[in-house]
């Protein structure tokens, strides 16, 4: 029922929600696996995207929004439509853009396009009655799409990304350093940790050859109570290159994944880096049943960890195991490379 490409897992009130290439989410019973429904639909109509970029799950409002472009459909948990979103005009030069955030039932926040000149917004704070009531404000050189023939708008690193840590928002972009976090009492997005780059930062200069040859960006953070986990891109500076694999826009694309892993902990206040317990699986040493290495790629509002793999290339990935545990072996045994993707969840 899964595409080839996901884009990425959720686990909210024992339910798996799957946002693969689809335009609809696809909704699964975390205890037993079984498919329970879609939310959304394919088309042109109420509660039809004809793609989806973005997802927020917002389990304390029992809402979901299904973000395409300057369009977002919310739904509840079953699925039910209640209504598209309209996002309000600013000025020529920027607008609202997915990703979009519901803060609580009236209250939301989305991302900024810059089309030209100065940046001044990199989130928009609006209720449904399309009143902009606050913003945050650009506080670096704009990043624009490359002017260059066929450069492309990238959302995540020209508009950023939000995620939830528990019942709090958070929002970064790629190639910034500072990661702030909605406050209730002010309304607005502060600084909430910011990462010292040293000689990794970005010079902001994208012209062919200028940007910082050292660079490491921000790809994702997750978070629970106790830690966060980040994720780090770069072309030069990574220790351990390995040969991956996507699926993207319906093909198998090979390529050399230059990711680097590290964890915070908030109640000691130490990072450190993350080296790869199996050289080209990334993640946390499986110390449980000698099963394969867990990455973190979501968290729940219980503070779940979640790890999610096709079925194929969890089968390769065993392969490299140099123990197998009598209790992993059996779960070995009962997956077919044909079935839905495996989901890993830490309690």
């Amino acid at each position: 029922m899964v595409t080839n490409g996901i884009r990425n897992i959720y686990l909210e009130n024992n339910k798996i929600f799957v946002h693969d290439y689809e335009p609809y989410l696809k909704v699964f019973d975390a205890e037993i696996g079984k498919y329970l429904h879609n939310i959304g639909a394919k088309g042109q109509g109420p509660g039809e995207l004809p793609y989806m970029y973005t997802v927020d799950i917002n389990p304390h409002e029992n809402k979901i929004l299904l973000c395409w472009g300057n369009s977002a459909h919310r739904f509840d948990f079953d699925g039910n439509f209640s209504g598209k979103i309209e996002l309000p005009p600013i000025d020529d030069n920027e607008r609202i853009n997915a990703p979009v955030v519901s803060i609580d039932a009236r209250y939301f926040a989305g991302t900024i396009r810059t089309f030209d000149g100065d940046q001044k917004n990199l989130v928009v704070l609006f209720n449904d009655n399309q009143e902009i009531t606050g913003s945050l404000k650009c506080y670096e050189n704009p990043i624009q799409p490359p002017n260059i023939p066929g450069g492309v708008w990238a959302p995540f690193g020209q508009g950023g990304s939000f995620y939830r840590a528990n019942q709090e928002i958070r929002y970064f972009r790629g190639f910034t350093d500072t990661v702030f976090a909605y406050r209730n009492e002010t309304q607005m997005f502060s600084p909430f940790f910011i990462i010292d780059y040293g000689k990794h930062t970005s010079t902001l200069n994208f012209a062919r050859g200028a940007e910082n040859p050292n660079l490491i960006i921000v790809s994702s953070i997750k978070e629970n109570d106790r830690y966060i986990f980040l994720n780090f891109h770069t072309e030069n500076a990574s220790p351990e290159p390995y040969e991956d694999e996507v699926y993207f826009d319906g093909s198998l694309r090979k390529f050399i994944n230059h990711s680097i892993s590290g964890i915070f902990d908030k109640q000691k206040q130490s990072f450190h880096f993350l080296r790869q317990p199996i050289h080209g699986i990334p993640g946390l040493k499986n110390d449980i049943d000698k099963g394969i290495p867990f990455f973190v790629r979501n968290t729940s509002s219980n503070n779940q960890l979640i790890d999610y793999h096709h079925a194929y290339k969890f089968l390769e990935y065993t392969e490299s195991l140099p123990d197998l545990s009598d209790s992993f072996a059996e779960i070995i045994n009962q997956i077919s490379e044909e079935d839905n993707p495996i989901v890993i969840i830490a309690e």
